[in-house]
């Protein structure tokens, strides 16, 4: 059994994704993550078809979709269908489109212990934001928070493609979704698709 993670951003990532997904799966499900430059969604649109005894599933930052707080929206399908201009959208479940809000770098504050293990005492976790949800917090935050915080570590400041993977495969589940309520929807949604 395979799940495909389909995700607009690097190759670097994959391996992160995997680890990250496999936390929240059961060993048996193989995880599959499909980086997307372009057109994550009709990437897995057409999977979807192709492999119907694959779980499928969308991974995008909820400011690429939406640029605002749209992306809190419940109806994922309305506004993907929106956004991307391709009505087989409507194939697709609820439960295999989702969001790390704002965007991936909100989860990696979510989990102080996963920033500290990765960039060490030289982390200034004085910087990191104290917000119970991260999702709340702008972009702009976001970014001066992981800037400010790992600009002096030992492996210089947060790089997306170099840093980005390693540490996503380092966040633990539990702690994510308990300060982002878009991590608690997939974990919950993956829990649902194989412990039920």
């Amino acid at each position: 059994m395979a799940l495909k993670v389909f995700f607009e951003g690097d190759l670097a990532l994959r391996k992160g994704i995997k680890e990250f997904f496999g936390k929240m799966t059961p060993p048996e499900v193989v995880i599959e993550p499909i980086a997307c430059k372009n057109k994550p969604v009709a990437r897995f649109l057409e999977s979807m078809a192709e492999y119907p005894d694959d779980d499928c599933l969308l991974l995008m930052d909820g400011h690429k979709v939406a640029g605002t707080d749209r992306y809190r929206n419940e109806n994922l399908i309305a506004l993907l269908q929106e956004k991307t201009n391709d009505g087989r959208i409507k194939e697709a479940s609820p439960s295999h489109l989702h969001f790390m809000v704002i965007e991936m770098e909100a989860w990696f504050l979510a989990d102080r212990e996963a920033m500290v293990t990765f960039y060490g005492d030289t982390l200034r976790e004085s910087s990191l934001p104290k917000s119970n949800s991260v999702e709340s917090l702008s972009r702009d935050k976001i970014w001066q928070a992981i800037r400010e915080s790992t600009v002096n570590s030992v492996k210089g400041e947060y790089h997306k493609t170099r840093h980005g993977g390693e540490l996503l495969g380092l966040l633990d589940p539990e702690r994510v979704a308990a300060r982002a309520w878009h991590c608690r929807v997939l974990k919950d949604a993956l829990q649902t698709l194989y412990h039920s």
